[in-house]
């Protein structure tokens, strides 16, 4: 049984809005007033993304098809969707879910960004990857 994706489910259902927002706070993503702090996002997606390419490139996958789709969903504000999407490739690599990544939706300006960066991110890293 995977104990980790029953945590982190049952986060999802019994959402802690006001924690998660404090959480976010106390780790430099939201300034005290509530505003993002961009370089905290960008180094958050940046500590992580080569990690997910050379997971999804030893799993034999098209990153740029998976870019794709998940531009794809950001130009449709889904980004619920690529949430989703996200978890299982996290769950499907074997990775563990990166450090307050389920708290994010609770601020959707964040978490908006935060999306943004890594796919910015995982351009880049596409671009090392296969020059």
């Amino acid at each position: 049984m995977k104990y980790q994706m029953i945590d982190y489910l049952d986060k999802m259902i019994a959402q802690d809005f006001e924690g998660d927002i404090l959480l976010l706070k106390k780790e430099g993503v939201l300034s005290s007033n509530g505003q993002v702090i961009l370089n905290k996002l960008n180094l958050m997606t940046r500590a992580y993304a080569s990690n997910l390419v050379d997971l999804i490139q030893e799993a034999d996958m098209d990153l740029q098809e998976i870019i794709n789709y998940m531009e794809n969903l950001q130009e449709q504000n889904q980004y619920l969707g690529i949430f989703y999407f996200l978890l299982y490739l996290f769950e499907a690599l074997e990775m563990d879910i990166p450090y307050l990544f389920m708290q994010l939706p609770n601020h959707t300006q964040a978490f908006q960004y935060y999306i943004c960066e890594l796919i910015a991110d995982l351009k880049d890293c596409s671009m090392e990857y296969y020059d």
